[in-house]
């Protein structure tokens, strides 16, 4: 399977871009997980007009070194063990991503730095991501009234997480209210922030039922009654019910525009519109515009209840100030996501598309622009001239076949690192605990199974069957081979077998 996608980057020559990500594996094993993105669907003989790039698995390697040095040399290595040579690279790769690590993307002597001195028209990109939960992580720290929250949402996670009479209780008050009661987990910690989303809303869905189960608890005058009787009123406070809306409103929007970004189709142009999008939202709910849930806590709280539950003012539980939760959201989103150098190569980038035309084109509108990105891409600049001006004649309806080349070489450069987090579950989905002792290349041959591999009723298998026979190898019609000895067990269950 490898050999075939990889003969195929080999005869046609795309532009490809490769995306690393280091982790360990369950046999504590640093390994380098290593993906590739071009243009694959146009390989298969179709059109290529509406293709998309494809990010696909290509292998897992040993890391005997996690110095940049070590990295970069395991890098080349493995592109060209599977057929991938220098000489070749300086054709046709163009881009480079990472999670962000000092290793991976030091300007000093990370990873990118040492590939950009062998191939200088290389763009390396910091994961869309990764930058988000940076940005995220940024907020947290300049409000403490956030860290009181978190705290907050963290001593509810320990209290049902590592109790299961805690947890036990808690589900018998949800069949009691006919409610249902949702995990909760950690908020704004390492993971993404969709699972930091998932947390908050299960609170705001389980209100009632988390309060039925405090409140019992505090009538029980346990030992932890003390306990609990915090937490009820922290949790009844009008304050907090605010907090917690206003979490669950910027957390859904951080959790949609995170999910866009993972997306497999997601290009430059497009997650940049997403992310200036997701600044403007954030923008107008400094001063007036609030959110669905913020609406709801303030109706409840003019009521004086909240799904069943009275509400009361508590002044030791801290309130987010809303403005500035927004504005420093706003703020953090833009220095990570929309930095100086990404700005530049976007407005480079913009001119090809026609959603950012002016209404009045000049003769020669875009056509710098061009040619910075057709030598940086090493594209033939006076075909890719003519088609663009044919593009800019018929208003941008339909695409020209000499501009395509270089539309598939900006929607190849990788900005978001999701599909090796992707790689990485399947890793560990593969190498569990009582299969710890596979092999790094053996693993790396079951998750190229896994993920590249086609549904069985799409799967040819006459050609790896052919393969198979060619090597030596038995067939399944083969009689002469040696059999199979059953041992005989002398288990002190058989008399409990016979009844079976």
């Amino acid at each position: 399977m490898r050999k075939r996608l990889i003969q195929n980057i080999v005869t046609l020559k795309p532009k490809v871009s490769i995306q690393v990500d280091e982790s360990t594996s369950v046999s504590k094993k640093t390994t380098l997980i290593l993906y590739v993105r071009a243009i694959m669907v146009a390989m298969a003989g179709e059109s290529s007009e509406d293709c998309q790039p494809t990010t696909f698995f290509l292998d897992l390697v040993e890391l005997e070194s996690t110095t940049a040095q070590g990295i970069y040399d395991s890098i080349l290595a493995t592109l060209s063990k599977h057929g991938l040579s220098r000489s070749l690279l300086s054709e046709i790769l163009i881009g480079f991503g990472s999670d962000g690590a000092a290793v991976m993307l030091g300007s000093k002597s990370g990873v990118a730095t040492i590939l950009r001195k062998e191939f200088p028209n290389l763009i390396s990109w910091h994961c869309l991501n990764h930058r988000l939960e940076l940005a995220v992580s940024d907020t947290v720290k300049d409000l403490t009234e956030i860290f009181h929250f978190q705290s907050f949402v963290d001593s509810l996670y320990t209290l049902y997480s590592r109790c299961p009479k805690n947890l036990r209780e808690l589900q018998k008050c949800s069949a009691e209210l006919h409610d249902i009661v949702l995990s909760i987990g950690r908020v704004l910690d390492t993971r993404w922030v969709a699972s930091s989303f998932r947390t908050v809303y299960a609170i705001w869905r389980s209100y009632p039922v988390l309060f039925k189960h405090f409140q019992e608890q505090v009538q029980c005058k346990g030992k932890e009654s003390t306990k609990f009787y915090s937490l009820s009123r922290q949790l009844q406070s009008e304050e907090f019910l605010m907090n917690l809306a206003l979490m669950c409103d910027a957390l859904s929007e951080l959790r949609d525009l995170s999910l866009a970004l993972q997306d497999r189709n997601i290009h430059l142009v497009k997650a940049q519109r997403l992310l200036v999008r997701q600044v403007q939202v954030f923008e107008s709910r400094i001063d007036n515009v609030t959110g669905m849930f913020s609406n709801e806590a303030s109706e409840s709280i003019s009521t004086g209840h909240f799904k069943g539950v009275e509400l009361i003012k508590n002044s030791k539980v801290k309130t987010i100030r809303r403005g500035q939760f927004y504005a420093s959201l706003k703020s953090n989103i833009e220095n990570r996501c929309l930095s100086s150098e990404d700005k530049k190569f976007y407005e480079v980038v913009k001119v090809i598309y026609k959603d950012f035309w002016p209404d009045v084109l000049p003769m020669e509108f875009g056509e710098k622009e061009l040619k910075t990105l057709c030598d940086r891409f090493q594209i033939n600049f006076g075909k890719t001239k003519m088609a663009f001006r044919d593009f800019k004649h018929n208003g941008g309806k339909s695409v020209p076949s000499d501009l395509l080349p270089l539309l598939h070489c900006i929607q190849t450069v990788p900005v978001s690192n999701a599909e090796c987090e992707r790689g990485f579950s399947v890793m560990n989905i593969i190498a569990t605990k009582i299969r710890s002792s596979l092999s790094i290349p053996h693993l790396a041959e079951l998750m190229m199974i896994s993920i590249c591999g086609p549904p069985l009723h799409l799967w040819n298998p006459v050609p790896y069957v052919k393969s198979w026979l060619a090597k030596g190898r038995r067939s399944a019609l083969q009689d002469v081979c040696l059999t199979r000895r059953r041992k005989e067990d002398s288990s002190s269950f058989q008399h409990l077998w016979r009844l079976l």
